[in-house]
């Protein structure tokens, strides 16, 4: 059965997801608040998926390359409990380490 969503291959899902985790971090920068995702799977079309989360969350973001890690996603605000949701929703990954301050602190900017 074929996904609804175009940045996800079904086929390419598996174990190899629970070995490497995704980092979802908070980041505050001139006082105001970026979410951080790293350590996506690399078979993702990064630019469909920075664009649905964008609709979806009603934020700009970016796609920044680091030479360490190689690509991550950035969004305004904090977004760290909706991308977590939608990452175990749509089975990209099961393993999410989110990073940051309280969880249940909401940042007001």
């Amino acid at each position: 059965m074929k996904s609804n969503t175009t940045f996800e291959d079904e086929s390419n899902l598996g174990d190899s997801n629970e070995n490497n985790p995704v980092h979802i971090r908070l980041l505050i920068f001139k006082n105001k608040p970026l979410t951080l995702v790293e350590g996506l799977p690399t078979f993702l079309n990064y630019k469909i998926l920075l664009k649905h989360l964008n609709r979806l969350m009603d934020c700009n973001g970016a796609i920044l390359e680091q030479q360490e890690i190689g690509k991550v996603l950035q969004l305004q605000g904090d977004r760290r409990k909706q991308i977590k949701q939608f990452l175990i929703e749509h089975r990209i990954s099961n393993n999410v380490i989110v990073f940051g301050l309280n969880q249940d602190n909401n940042i007001n900017s």
